[in-house]
């Protein structure tokens, strides 16, 4: 896992350039690419969605599913996963 933070003045592009890696806005040009694969690449046509880029992010103002709980909002995020494995990862991630 690698961590990384920006920092700049409001206004900047932090937020924007974030959203544009994890897939939530496209650029309008340009390319994104993360550990030799290309995430966005306008002259090849390609934007991964965000789902098959594999990269979270941490809002400042976070942002949870008020109808689910804790567990709920965390499971949420685990692909692929249902019934005692889902379970199972819920309560490894918790306990971490």
């Amino acid at each position: 896992m690698i961590n990384i933070a920006l920092f700049g003045p409001p206004g900047a592009g932090k937020t924007m350039m974030l959203r544009a890696i994890a897939g939530l806005d496209a650029p309008t040009r340009g390319r994104i690419e993360l550990n030799g694969r290309a995430l966005f690449d306008s002259a090849r046509r390609t934007n991964l969605p965000a789902r098959a880029r594999r990269i979270g992010m941490v809002f400042q103002h976070y942002a949870l599913f008020p109808h689910l709980t804790v567990r709920g909002n965390i499971g949420f995020g685990v692909p692929q996963a249902a019934g005692a494995a889902l379970k199972n990862r819920v309560a490894a991630e918790i306990e971490q």
